[in-house]
């Protein structure tokens, strides 16, 4: 399975126009549609969260396995599939992000994309930063959660790939 990774900061015109990164785009691209389905995040931060046509029936599907009636099906169908937004790319790979979404985000002149491993998410720069430095001791904190545990395989000491010097690429 192919994943989200990385993050790019990529320029937002006046027209609400931004560049979707071109390693993103493969994930986002089927012969059915060329884009991307936005979404408000489950978890009330500042952002947009962003997955493939396909993920979004799947969690359609998974959705019907549930009780009909219940208000949590209510509540899930609600913030995650009444509240999407079906974005296609132009030839160029951008697309044009509703003031729903620019507000919601915080945008200004730019934005961070953020690669989540299935899904993606839509930052302020700004924001992103800050939630960034804000996230990086409760990784810590459940880093044994992860199967290979603290300082086993994979497990970086220092700083890590999210330490301080990284910053986003920049991408057109």
């Amino acid at each position: 399975m192919a994943l989200f990774l990385g993050n790019f900061e990529n320029k937002l015109d006046k027209k609400g126009r931004v560049s979707v990164p071109a390693a993103f785009r493969p994930l986002l691209e089927t012969s059915e549609f060329r884009g991307v389905v936005l979404t408000p995040p489950l978890d009330d931060q500042p952002c947009v969260d962003g997955y493939p046509l396909e993920q979004i029936e799947a969690i359609g599907q998974s959705l019907a396995q549930l009780n009909p009636l219940s208000p949590e099906t209510h509540a899930l169908a609600n913030t995650i599939l009444a509240q999407a937004i079906k974005l296609s790319f132009d030839s160029e790979g951008r697309m044009v992000l509703p003031e729903v979404v620019i507000e919601l985000a915080g945008l200004t002149d730019a934005v961070t994309f953020a690669g989540m491993g299935t899904k993606l998410r839509i930052w302020s720069p700004e924001r992103f930063r800050a939630y960034t430095e804000a996230s990086r001791s409760i990784a810590q904190a459940n880093l044994e959660r992860l199967p290979w545990g603290q300082g086993g395989h994979g497990a970086q000491g220092g700083h890590g790939a999210a330490g301080p010097g990284w910053a986003p690429r920049s991408e057109r």
